[in-house]
């Protein structure tokens, strides 16, 4: 996938919200919006708009951080079939386009709590020695993979150090 092909969070929104090729002209399809981690993605515009006075039909939620349309799949979100007979197959299409695109370029930035918790979760791989060491090794190069992804190559280059330092206080002292 080319660079220029990437879709940001707030480009799938505007996508499924006014492209013309996921509107059907009856009102029925489809409206986005962005609540927290999900894309919700309801049946209609007046779904979204009528929440308070009744309970709005959803056809999804899109987490922020999907990686594969099976995810979708996996959690009964998503009903492919059900979907592309109704024909909303471009919209499964921009949703496979948006699970493909890497974390970094979404344009979702992570909230300072949400990195607060990878750099403690890191720090707690580092200090477990309970496991392997090829475990203990793998679980660090997958938080470093995951780290890298979002942009965070620094923090965990500064959690390594504090834990590296915390080592070296431990034996002197």
């Amino acid at each position: 996938m080319q660079a220029e092909e990437y879709l940001k969070t707030d480009e799938l929104i505007e996508r499924i919200n006014h492209s013309q090729e996921i509107d059907r002209g009856d009102e029925m399809g489809p409206f986005a919006v962005k609540r927290g981690k999900y894309v919700y993605v309801y049946r209609t515009w007046q779904d979204a708009r009528d929440e308070e006075e009744r309970k709005p039909m959803w056809m999804m939620m899109i987490p922020v951080n999907i990686e594969s349309l099976s995810e979708l799949y996996e959690r009964e979100d998503l009903d492919a079939d059900d979907l592309e007979s109704k024909g909303f197959w471009p919209l499964i299409e921009l949703i496979s386009k948006y699970a493909h695109t890497p974390l970094a370029f979404r344009g979702t930035a992570l909230s300072d709590n949400d990195k607060e918790e990878l750099r403690h979760r890191l720090l707690g791989y580092f200090k477990d020695h309970s496991f392997s060491e090829d475990y203990r090794n793998g679980r660090l190069d997958a938080m470093y993979g995951v780290m890298c992804q979002l942009g965070m190559e620094d923090d965990y280059d500064a959690t390594k150090g504090s834990y590296k330092a915390m080592k070296i206080k431990a034996v002197n002292e």
